[in-house]
């Protein structure tokens, strides 16, 4: 029989790197180097071996896992950025045949807005059904790597959707499809992170973690880069960009088929001792196991006994305090705009390149290729800074990158701001806007980017940690879609303006958060637990 608090701790809204890191207060590391194999020479002791072997099945499940997940939903939030002439065109094609001359420029850009809102629309919805602690709903467990693999199937599906949309020229399909793609990311953002936390070594799920949001920017610059005119991007042939990730959910969960099942699920949830025994032994590599099935099994005995705060709960200081830094750590990674600008890059660099181009012969040239160049050359950067920022947390910690980067972004859109509102129409201003909106992103991806799901989880102790996480995620997710959806016609109205709204945004979580905010990475949840109560007193 199934237990309803292992249920409870199991489902319920994770990030990619959250949820890898909900074992943070676990002893890390057992004192072996995690590639170091057992001597050759004399049987290993089971009450004394280390689980951190790293095997070519443990790899592989890790990998195709990544491909279907984190890479694919990265490749999903942008691919559209490149092609976004060709996605308008299409709209405004598509309403011409259906409505005739009824349907305006207003009903194309509200089109457009749909199609692009539609994937953290979806993916809000996925990530809550699949999750159920936060409003006591119940859902269907068929263990982590199935939930992989059947969300990768629903991707593929959805991928093939948006396609088929194109030929038959209905818009109205390709909102649909784009709706069902981030559903299936939505979910997959939830469950992948489960099955990769459960069958890593204990001293491997920090590491493995912060390879999440690496994956995720790598299937931006993928997404940027075949999303190039010469490549996928021209108007004969913009729709093939969603068969890629087709085949990358293919490949994924075939792969996936093939390998263990979650450990921690089959003693947990089936209760299969032998299942969880042999799952193991294939992922280590070895049959001295018993160690780590004695950690499960504590851990599931400890889940069962784990007193779970309700909402109204959250309303003492100790709660309360915490949760409100979760959610406007949350708002300062969408509300700033960043998810916006990434979806509208390459819009946004044709724009600044055409101002440049209508005071200046000079720059009169090819705008929209140069502007897919930036976009290309942009993502590369993002990447870089994802990997220096993955270097530096242990070093800095948690509030000086996050603080540092808000910063940065706050620069970065003060730059674009003013450049933009005062000197849109001076020949060298958009040179100042693209500066500052490099200066923004690379600030967000060395902070802001991954550390909201390392400080939301340190946050808490264990008992609140999962409802705090399922909360402060749908606030992620929300302000995700809300920022899409209304980016285009905000930008219609204001304009060069657009960006202060984002600075003010920006700015005030700054300055909350260099208030509020502790730092997390050196202390123990139960010591930052004590601050917050102390606080209130």
């Amino acid at each position: 029989m199934r237990n309803s608090a292992t249920m409870t701790a199991d489902n319920t809204i994770q990030s990619p790197i959250l949820q890898i890191y909900r074992d943070s207060e676990e002893k890390q590391g057992k004192g072996n180097d995690l590639f170091l194999s057992p001597p050759e020479s004399a049987e290993p002791d089971a009450s004394t071996i280390s689980c951190s072997y790293v095997t070519p099945i443990f790899v592989v499940s890790v990998l195709a896992t990544m491909l279907g997940s984190a890479g694919v939903y990265g490749y999903n939030a942008v691919v559209l950025a490149a092609p976004a002439e060709c996605v308008i065109s299409f709209i405004n094609d598509s309403g011409q045949s259906q409505f005739d001359d009824s349907f305006q420029q207003r009903q194309v850009n509200l089109g457009w807005s749909l199609v692009q809102g539609a994937f953290p629309l979806g993916g809000l919805c996925g990530a809550f059904c699949y999750v159920s602690s936060l409003c006591g709903w119940k859902t269907i467990r068929h263990g982590p790597r199935s939930a992989v693999v059947l969300n990768n199937m629903l991707m593929l599906l959805a991928s093939v959707a948006e396609v088929v949309a194109v030929y038959v020229n209905l818009f109205e399909i390709l909102i649909v499809a784009r709706f069902l793609v981030g559903f299936a990311n939505g979910a997959i953002t939830t469950t992948a992170p489960v099955y990769i936390s459960e069958i890593s070594p204990t001293g491997m799920r920090g590491r493995v973690g912060s390879m999440f949001q690496v994956s995720t920017i790598v299937g931006v610059v993928v997404a940027y880069l075949v999303g190039f005119y010469q490549v996928l991007g021209a108007a004969d042939r913009w729709q093939f960009l969603f068969l890629l990730p087709a085949g990358a959910n293919l490949c994924a969960a075939t792969v996936l088929l093939l390998c263990p099942e979650s450990p921690k699920y089959l003693y947990s949830i089936e209760g299969d001792w032998s299942g969880c025994s042999k799952s193991l032994q294939w992922l280590r590599g070895t049959v001295f196991v018993d160690r780590e099935i004695n950690d499960i099994e504590r851990e599931h005995h400890a889940l069962r006994s784990l007193t779970v705060p309700s909402l109204p709960d959250f309303a003492a200081p100790e709660l309360r305090r915490p949760l409100l830094i979760s959610v406007v750590v949350m708002l300062a990674a969408q509300l700033t705009g960043v998810s916006a600008i990434n979806s509208y890059l390459t819009s946004i660099f044709d724009g600044f390149l055409n101002g440049a181009e209508e005071n200046s012969p000079a720059y009169a040239c090819s705008s929209k290729q140069s502007a897919m160049k930036l976009t290309i050359y942009f993502g590369l950067a993002q990447l870089m800074a994802t990997v220096v920022c993955t270097a530096l947390v242990e070093r800095l910690g948690r509030r000086v990158l996050l603080l540092g980067g808000l910063s940065g972004m706050a620069g970065g859109l003060l730059l674009v701001s003013v450049s933009e509102a005062f000197f849109g129409t001076s020949e060298d201003s958009y040179v100042v806007s693209i500066v500052g909106l490099m200066l923004f992103l690379l600030s967000f991806n060395v902070g802001p980017a991954v550390m909201p799901w390392f400080i939301v989880t340190e946050l808490f102790t264990t008992g609140p940690r999962m409802k705090a996480v399922s909360i402060a995620t749908g606030v992620n997710w929300t302000c995700f879609s809300a920022v899409v959806l209304l980016f285009p016609p905000m930008d219609a109205a204001l304009g060069g303006y657009l960006f202060f709204v984002y600075l003010a945004v920006t700015l005030a979580c700054t300055a909350f958060l260099a208030l509020k905010l502790p730092e997390t990475g050196n202390a123990s949840p139960t010591q930052i637990s004590r601050i917050f109560s102390d606080a209130s007193d």
